[in-house]
């Protein structure tokens, strides 16, 4: 998660590390359970007792920011609060065991 976080900063562009931080998270989810979406994922994980429902909570209100941000909101907002957005994503994804078992 670190190295992600360190990767999307590198990009140096706050848009741009936050679309790379949103597809690690993504696909860290996909790929613990085998599910074909991150929200399907996240469900299954809090079903399955791995991730608390806080987490389920906080990565839809991360899902809906990005979606905002992505659709133009970006220039509305300053940059701080979308490295601060990346910077949640990374905690996000260091949650996320990396094979988890949902039951």
């Amino acid at each position: 998660p670190d190295h992600q976080q360190g990767r999307a900063r590198s990009a140096g562009r706050p848009r741009a590390a936050l679309l790379m931080i949103w597809s690690a998270l993504d696909e860290r989810l996909r790929a613990s359970t085998g599910a074909r979406d991150g929200v399907v994922a996240t469900h299954r994980l809090v079903e399955g007792g791995v991730l608390p429902a806080q987490f389920a909570e906080a990565f839809e209100a991360f899902r809906k920011l990005r979606m905002e941000i992505v659709q133009g909101a970006d220039g509305r907002l300053p940059e701080a609060l979308i490295w601060s957005m990346v910077d949640l994503g990374a905690s996000l994804l260091a949650l996320i065991p990396p094979r988890a078992e949902a039951s």
